[in-house]
């Protein structure tokens, strides 16, 4: 099907930068799939794909072609067989009424929108309601690999130029033809893929890769409008539609990467939270943010020297005679991406996200490092220095940080795993969770608190002014998983190196700093409501007074 930015064109010189510049690829996390041609392109390759795309249309057509690696069964297309010859008459269970495509995007009683001949829209219909109910009877890849099918074959009947965000005043000549299911081959690999529909900083956040291809938006065109008929088939989840068009009411869908005030930003963000060793990123060279500010996006995710920038004639295909317009490049931006750790605890104030923008503004070179706040390490354990040194007056989050340090990796995965099994902590089991907390409140063993911030609302580290953690537990939301693990080993290979420290910063001793060595201070703010700032957590609070008291003492 035709999408705006498809990446067809651009396979093979993504395969060269690929194999030119990567060492062990093996997985590769595709953040704006899209319809699923590249992720394809790298399963047909041999990688493992995660694919991930906001709108639920493409993760429809990415799920229905990747997950699915089994051939085609008998039945299987027996059932595709059976959803082409659906009619009126032999679907007895059809209500016209609840026909939604058919009541909104055709001409009739209700509507005058001209997406879909009477007839293709109805087959729409009926194909889409009798997919849900063969759901029960299916398995999901099968389930999805129908969908795809239709959300495939719709444009082959629809009355538009290409995209769904206006149609046609006349019928074009493919709307009479009649709406037709294709088999399509699957793709038969030995590796595993995986397809998420999340916002894609959501998605860089939870999946590790060893290389991210990012195809985001270019420029002020919301995808969701250009497709938006396709997403309601894809959900068919009856939504409030406004104007001439029918567009869905989708406020969420509006992407930052296609705000020219919010891009710049947005893409920080996103590639800040990339955990992969790669970035390989589609852009062009008239697209909302101009080269330079890219490339020193790029270049500050990563390291420097490793930057490449491949540029190609873009090439425009009409009427089967390619053409190239004039000045404009398909461009490829490459980067080894800097290793940021990322603390396992999500402390409030953490410094992760500002890491690209904090690091460069230290010294190249630095003796002693003095992190005087130092919440959940993330500054700490991205610094390199010969000598580190970590004070914060919250003891809770110390002491378990003195914990991490004293016992071996392999005996605190062990202790977590025991811990789990002990109160069967689960995203579901409130009860487990509220058990662990009465114990550690009871004895504050530091293991159990790290249990707690894992399984609580949020990751968060909280307390009341007795001392108590207080955090609820995360419903659904929270859990000790991959990612945490990982941050977890990756962390602790660095707390030997650490000194650490519990006390107020007034009393904290600088008079040891000498030329070389570097002092970090990220207090509490005065502008914030963190409760750690309040002083009703067994600690003292933040007032103007220790403002002046930093300054004096530190400068």
């Amino acid at each position: 099907m035709r999408y705006i930015g498809s990446k067809i064109l651009m396979l093979s010189n993504i395969k060269n930068v690929i194999d030119q510049n990567t060492e062990n690829v093996q997985t590769i996390a595709d953040v704006f799939s899209g319809t699923g041609v590249v992720s394809q392109f790298f399963k047909q390759n041999g990688y493992s794909v995660y694919s991930n795309d906001s709108l639920y249309m493409s993760y429809v057509l990415s799920k229905g072609m990747l997950e699915m690696d089994n051939p085609i069964s008998p039945k299987l297309k027996e059932t595709i067989n059976h959803l082409n010859t659906l009619t009126i008459e032999n679907a007895k269970w059809f209500d016209i009424n609840t026909a939604f495509i058919y009541q909104n995007y055709s001409p009739n009683e209700n509507s005058k929108r001209m997406y879909f001949q009477n007839k293709n829209a109805i087959k729409i219909d009926l194909i889409r309601q009798e997919i849900e109910r063969l759901k029960p009877q299916i398995t999901e890849s099968e389930y999805f690999y129908l969908l795809a099918l239709l959300i495939n074959a719709v444009p082959y009947v629809s009355n538009i130029t290409g995209t769904y965000g206006a149609y046609l005043k006349f019928w074009d000549k493919r709307t009479y033809n009649s709406l037709v299911l294709q088999e399509i081959e699957i793709l038969h690999s030995n590796v595993d893929c995986k397809c998420y529909n999340m916002n894609a900083t959501d998605f860089a956040q939870q999946v590790v890769s060893d290389l991210a291809y990012l195809d985001p938006p270019y420029n002020g065109r919301q995808y969701m409008p250009n497709y938006h008929i396709l997403e309601t088939i894809a959900r068919y989840d009856y939504p409030q539609i406004k104007g001439i068009t029918g567009m869905r009411i989708d406020p969420e869908k509006m992407s930052d990467f296609c705000k020219k005030s919010k891009a710049e930003q947005a893409f920080r963000e996103l590639l800040t939270n990339l955990n992969c060793r790669y970035i390989l990123l589609s852009y062009n060279n008239e697209s909302l943010l101009s080269t330079d500010v890219m490339s020193q996006i790029i270049q500050e995710a990563g390291i420097r020297q490793t930057f490449r920038l491949f540029e190609y004639d873009y090439r425009r295909y009409k009427n089967k005679i390619p053409n190239n317009a004039a000045g404009l490049k398909e461009q490829l931006y490459f980067i080894e991406k800097k290793t940021m750790m990322k603390s396992p605890l999500n402390y409030i104030g953490g410094k992760y996200r500002l890491l690209p923008q904090i690091l460069p503004l230290f010294p190249k070179q630095i003796n002693t490092f003095v992190d005087l706040f130092a919440g959940g390490l993330d500054v700490s354990i991205n610094v390199d220095a010969q000598r580190i040194i970590c004070n914060d007056i919250n003891n809770y989050v110390i002491s378990l940080f003195k914990y991490f340090k004293e016992t071996s990796i392999d005996d605190l995965t062990k202790q977590i795993q025991l811990v789990i099994e002990e109160y069967q902590l689960s995203k579901q089991n409130r009860d487990g969770y509220n058990s662990l907390r009465k114990e550690y409140n009871r004895t504050h063993q530091p293991l159990h608190l790290f249990m707690l911030v894992c399984y609580g609302f949020n990751h968060q580290f909280r307390f009341n002014n007795k001392g108590e953690f207080n955090n609820p537990f995360g419903i659904n939301r929270s859990s000790y998983n991959a990612n945490i693990e990982h941050n977890l080993k990756q962390m602790h290979n660095i707390l030997k190196n650490i000194e650490f420290h519990v006390c107020n910063f007034r009393e904290f001793d600088l008079t040891f700093m000498r030329t070389g060595d570097f002092l970090y201070a990220d207090p509490p703010y005065l502008i914030s409501c963190g409760s750690y700032n309040d002083g009703k957590r067994g600690f003292a609070g933040w007032s103007e007074q220790d403002d002046l008291l930093l300054f004096k003492k530190t400068g």
